[in-house]
């Protein structure tokens, strides 16, 4: 994952919590004096299409420039930090750009952490090994106990000796942050090296070691990452000593781990049987009329006009005088080209407006197309953002990058909304039935919540598999778990496939039996439907209604 401008975020780091990036080298390439197998940016021979290093004036226009708009938005920043494209300390300009940093960080920003991420092949020189002294989290990365096994897995430019570069270390005499990717593969990563590698920890005891493994696509096919606990077990006589360890696993397992939770497919089975049993026992018009009240009436076809969409939509206020015993639906999803004719015909009503956005529906473009369009909608009328899940980052194992979309989505959200004197809500589509795996729907599921979503949304109801019990079960078992972690309610929307009135109750009863009467309700629980709204008037009436 390449970054295209100097400095870029914040986003979220497993390692440094809210990060605002600077990137000291070429934005279109990679730079860098290692070639690691593991690298998200790929190898090098990949491309560098220009040599444009940032000069320290550079990247201090670029960095005030972040850091008022950051403060201007109330934008927390756990961290500025130095990562980006390559090796920062390339950067012939390193040390007074530290300087430089450090002074901004004390005018706008003076609780954030300055951090660096370097592989420590250039701390010799005297101006680096100064200039990161200076900053309160100089990273340096020991990948290696020996050479030979340092340049498998990081493939150094020149001369490389892991022993001169742990010397070079110990003139920090503990005042950095040792930096360890764990990954599986032929010939390393065994007892041995483990041994080894905890010998130079002794050596040095830095104030802290971060050990990791992959958590993004790889360069090199065929490595594997390794659990938490498996990577606890090989350092647990470090921890023994009272040696700071922290362990970070994959983004996946540690949001299980975080918020304790692991889908058991069989008992969600069970459970799903017997509610699937008692749907009789809870259909009632009472419920249908609960169902009504939460659909997302929605148009979502290529066949939509601005007269079609304006005929459903005229037909919420028709509605409310036609049949004033019944509720009105939550809302009325269109494409986002239509939420100004939606607006003008709910108005009065308190239906909202909800729109798809962001390249719906399978979410491939370039994020400032997703964003832009998102910006268009709420400035068109949308109440309710419906976007979905990247999953050409989250299917290829770059969940930050999936992420950031989301997070970048919310953000527009809220500033254009804000603008505009009204709030607006974004709902999250996973498309659970490309995901397929309860772990993989779990997931997506704590990675969408995280990242900003007040809705998690089954499905497009645009590929083959769209809405099924057993993941609205996963999904609601997450909610569940979030809120009791966070203190906040997301809601659940069920789409795609929901087309009879005793679908609507098997929803209902999983929303209902995990999450409780507190969510049955159109703030935390939607239905986003075509057809659903006249079986569940024909279920009422006991006849065939057709009025939507």
């Amino acid at each position: 994952m390449l970054r295209e401008e100097t400095v870029f975020g914040p986003i979220f780091s497993r390692r440094l919590g809210s990060s605002l990036g600077i990137n000291l080298l070429p934005t279109k390439g990679k730079f860098c004096n290692f070639d690691c197998i593991y690298c998200e940016c790929g190898w090098n021979k990949d491309g560098l299409t220009d040599r444009h290093i940032p000069t320290a004036i550079d990247v201090e226009i670029a960095l005030a420039k972040a850091l008022v708009q950051c403060r201007k938005e109330e934008i927390p920043i756990d961290s500025i930090t130095f990562s980006g494209d390559g090796e920062p300390t390339l950067n012939p300009h390193f040390a007074s750009i530290i300087d430089n940093t450090l002074a901004l960080r004390d005018k706008f920003y003076p609780e954030a952490k300055v951090s660096v991420l370097t592989n420590a092949t250039k701390i010799w020189r005297d101006d680096v090994f100064e200039a990161l002294r200076k900053v309160d989290n100089p990273i340096l990365k020991l990948d290696a106990p020996r050479t030979e096994l340092a340049k498998m897995i990081n493939n150094p430019a020149g001369e490389y000796e892991v022993e001169e570069v742990v010397k070079d270390m110990e003139r920090f005499e503990g005042n950095f942050v040792l930096q360890t990717m764990f990954l599986k593969a032929p010939s390393f990563c065994t007892g041995d090296w483990v041994e080894e590698w905890m010998q130079i920890v002794r050596r040095l005891k830095p104030r802290e070691v971060m050990v990791y493994t992959i958590d993004r696509p790889t360069p090199m096919m065929g490595l594997e990452k390794y659990t938490v606990e498996e990577m606890r077990s090989l350092v647990q006589p470090l921890i023994d000593e009272g040696y700071n360890i922290q362990i970070k696993g994959s983004t996946m397992e540690e949001l299980f781990t975080k918020y304790g939770y692991q889908p058991d497919k069989e008992a969600i089975a069970k459970h799903i049987e017997l509610l699937a049993a008692n749907l009789d026992k809870v259909a009632s018009e009472k419920v249908y009329k609960e169902c009504f009240s939460i659909m997302d009436l929605t148009t979502l076809s290529n066949k939509d006009t601005v007269a079609s969409v304006r005929r459903l939509a005229c037909k919420v206020p028709s509605f409310a005088k036609d049949c004033p015993e019944w509720p009105l639906p939550a809302s009325v999803c269109v494409y986002p080209n239509f939420a100004g004719v939606v607006k003008e015909a709910l108005e009065g009503t308190g239906v909202h407006v909800t729109t798809v956005a962001g390249c719906f529906p399978t979410s491939q473009s370039f994020l400032e197309v997703k964003l832009h369009e998102i910006e268009l909608a709420v400035r068109g009328g949308a109440d309710e953002i419906d976007i979905v899940l990247a999953l050409n980052s989250f299917m290829a194992g770059d969940f930050a990058m999936a992420g950031n979309e989301i997070l970048e989505s919310r953000k527009v959200i809220d500033k254009v909304a804000a603008e505009l004197g009204r709030e607006v809500c974004l709902k999250v589509i996973l498309e659970t039935g490309l995901l397929v795996t309860p772990e993989a729907i779990a997931n997506a599921s704590f990675l969408a919540m995280e990242n900003g979503a007040d809705f998690i949304k089954t499905s497009t109801g645009k590929v083959e598999v769209n809405a099924t019990p057993m993941a609205a079960y996963v999904m609601c078992e997450c909610i569940r778990k979030y809120y009791e972690a966070t203190g906040k309610k997301v809601g659940f929307k069920a789409a795609g496939g929901i087309s009879s009135a005793m679908d609507a109750v098997c929803y209902y009863s999983i929303v209902s039996s995990i999450l409780g009467p507190e969510w049955l309700n159109r703030n935390l629980f939607r239905f986003g439907v075509s057809r659903l709204a006249n079986q569940l008037l024909s279920a009422v009436e006991q006849k065939t209604v057709a009025y939507f």
